[in-house]
């Protein structure tokens, strides 16, 4: 009987659908909070949001790339950030350029992060 209070509960709880929450900082930011924080004018908004859409189209292209050669791919990324990077600077101003990079830093390390999290597994 004392089993039953036991595996019953666990059961229970192990059987019990759970929802995964949607990742805010996944991979692609919610843009509307981007604009936000780097309090972006409405045409700012709009010429970043165009550059900013394209950059994300063509590192989603480099995930089938980046399992095959993962040195390319990695220069290959680098090189789209750089070319991005110039073209934002283009749009913004000095003090929403350094936002925008100190948001893009800590974005880096929190990848860093789940890397290092899922090689201790």
């Amino acid at each position: 009987m004392k089993k039953l209070l036991i595996i019953i509960p666990m059961l229970f709880f192990f059987t019990i659908p759970t929802k995964a929450q949607p990742r805010e900082n996944g991979p692609h930011p919610n843009f509307e909070k981007l604009k936000l924080e780097l309090n972006l004018s409405e045409e700012q908004a709009e010429k970043f949001e165009v550059l900013f859409k394209q950059k994300m189209k063509e590192m989603d292209g480099m995930r089938e790339f980046f399992r095959e050669d993962r040195s390319a791919a990695r220069d290959k990324m680098i090189e789209i950030n750089d070319k991005y990077h110039k073209l934002f600077a283009e749009i913004l101003d000095e003090e929403q350029l350094a936002a925008f990079e100190k948001l893009t830093e800590e974005k880096r390390e929190e990848m860093i992060d789940r890397m290092k999290e899922r090689r201790k597994r």
